[in-house]
């Protein structure tokens, strides 16, 4: 089931979905620069002479720790959910353990955008929504600072449907 699916199970008759944040594929530059560490990490100990098994059980603990590094961002980009409808923004997270938040546009208080450095190159950062209930905080928002005018625009009423991709 896609987000959009997803979202629209909790849309009124009728209410839209205006747009849908994407979570940006560089969440896995840190995964892909560990698996380049944990390479050479294995090849120098081949290189060493410190045994065949040495390096074997190495090379196994390694790919264990990046296959559960690499699943727990897989997760987080899957079944991270932010969108903004006619009426309400819809959050949702996590697998096992799910949080979900819908704020009406009317008690959004603020939106704060923030980037990293890389952010600023590859145009992706951390989006803050600030409500009377409880803030949103996601990280590694495809295009943040135009999801920020989308829900400003959308709070205003002036907004038609789209989807960021």
């Amino acid at each position: 089931m896609g987000k959009e699916s997803f979202v629209k199970k909790s849309l009124d008759d009728d209410e839209m979905i205006i747009a849908i944040a994407r979570i940006t594929r560089w969440k896995f530059l840190d995964e892909i620069l560990w698996a380049v560490l944990f390479c050479c990490i294995v090849i120098t100990l081949i290189f060493l002479q410190l045994g065949q098994i040495v390096a074997m059980g190495a090379a196994f603990t390694l790919f264990i720790v990046w296959d559960i590094m690499s699943a727990k961002d897989f997760i987080y980009i899957n079944m991270t959910i932010l969108s903004i409808t006619t009426r309400k923004i819809v959050y949702r997270t996590g697998f096992l353990k799910t949080r979900g938040v819908d704020i009406p546009l009317r008690n959004v208080d603020n939106v704060q955008v923030s980037y990293s450095v890389l952010g600023k190159i590859f145009n992706y950062g951390k989006i803050r929504i600030e409500s009377r209930s409880e803030p949103i905080e996601v990280n590694w928002v495809y295009n943040p600072t135009r999801f920020k005018n989308l829900i400003d625009r959308a709070a205003q009423g002036y907004v038609s449907q789209r989807t960021i991709g």
